[in-house]
């Protein structure tokens, strides 16, 4: 008999919008390494937003205009503004590679979303650059995520 792992699920809190609740699946490391690849594949920029709707369960998120709830479907999520989106798929990214760290390695960082200590992977900094690239065309500077 094996150890079957559970599906992690995830409550995220994000400090710059205060009363927003998601809850949010994991994805495999092989998901995880495709979201990498996709911002270096022509036609594939859209799957970080695609995994994100396909792990999410539920959120409370109510569209700026009208107040509607807003569904949890892909275009539900294109009818909101990209730097919130690109804040929701940051967070998301950063709690997995946080919460996938051996324990004692990650810590409390204020509430604060994002690593508490630089990952030696790169993988989740790239998925980052790439987010960040998809918002703003312009290079911005790397994140510099450190422990406390």
């Amino acid at each position: 008999m094996g150890y079957r792992p559970s599906r992690r699920m995830y409550n995220l809190a994000f400090e710059d919008f205060p009363g927003l609740e998601v809850r949010i699946g994991s994805v495999s490391l092989g998901e995880l390494e495709e979201i990498e690849e996709s911002g270096k594949t022509p036609g594939k920029q859209m799957l970080p937003f695609e995994k994100f709707i396909a792990c999410a369960e539920s959120w409370n998120v109510e569209h700026p205009k009208t107040g509607e709830p807003v569904p949890l479907t892909m275009e539900g999520l294109k009818s909101l503004e990209m730097e919130f989106v690109s804040a929701l798929i940051r967070g998301w990214v950063t709690t997995i590679a946080r919460a996938s760290l051996p324990k004692g390695l990650s810590s409390n960082n204020g509430g604060k979303t994002g690593p508490s200590i630089p990952l030696s992977d790169g993988m989740t900094d790239e998925i980052m650059r790439q987010l960040e690239a998809l918002q703003n065309p312009m290079p911005l500077p790397e994140l510099n995520f450190t422990s406390d």
